[in-house]
């Protein structure tokens, strides 16, 4: 799904798009780290929401937090490692 449509579902409702998923989108899935940085940075400062990013398909999820981020947001990057980890 469009970044519009995993998180707003009237926006998928507008293009015609039915999916579970739609307007509910709790994670989200990038090509590489540079969109993921401007995705999480967009999500963090523009949305207000909390953010955890994590790398994943290495033997171990990385993680890499931003020097300004919160304790709170390192913590949930952390937290989202570890479910990872526990799933693979």
């Amino acid at each position: 799904l469009a970044l519009d449509n995993a998180l707003l579902e009237s926006a998928a409702q507008a293009k015609g798009i039915a999916s579970p998923v739609a307007g509910h989108a709790e994670v989200m899935v990038v090509p590489n780290i540079e969109a993921g940085n401007l995705l999480g940075k967009a999500v963090k400062y523009l949305g207000g929401s909390p953010c955890a990013h994590v790398v994943v398909g290495a033997q171990v999820p990385i993680l890499i937090p931003s020097r300004v981020e919160s304790a709170e947001d390192k913590l949930n990057a952390v937290a989202l490692g570890v479910i990872v980890h526990s799933r693979s």
